[in-house]
């Protein structure tokens, strides 16, 4: 489970859309949604040059914490790397997607 991962699913998913072409369009209902707001926005952040916001990032990774494939095969999270502000550690400790932290910093 990472961010990551979370992004290369998503490019994959373009990907595929962009092959399926006319073939998948003639499946789909006139504005037939096949992106999650979720993914159309960092799909947007992307074509900007940038990345997925802070908010994003929170969200894909409640997104990925609570998917089928975590709650049946499980995840690590690797929480040691949280001196830098930006770190996934930081991010999961400052939004409690796990609880506050113990004196120990766990």
């Amino acid at each position: 489970m990472s961010v990551e991962n979370w992004l290369a699913a998503l490019l994959e998913k373009i990907k595929k859309h962009a092959e399926d072409g006319d073939a998948g369009s003639a499946n789909e209902g006139e504005g037939a949604k096949w992106m999650t707001d979720l993914e159309e926005a960092v799909d947007s952040a992307l074509k900007a040059g940038g990345g997925p916001s802070h908010d994003q990032t929170v969200e894909i990774l409640k997104e990925e914490m609570c998917s089928p494939r975590a709650r049946t095969r499980g995840f690590v999270l690797d929480l040691t790397f949280y001196k830098s502000p930006d770190s996934w550690a930081k991010i999961i400790r400052t939004n409690e997607l796990l609880g506050p932290a113990d004196s120990a910093g766990r």
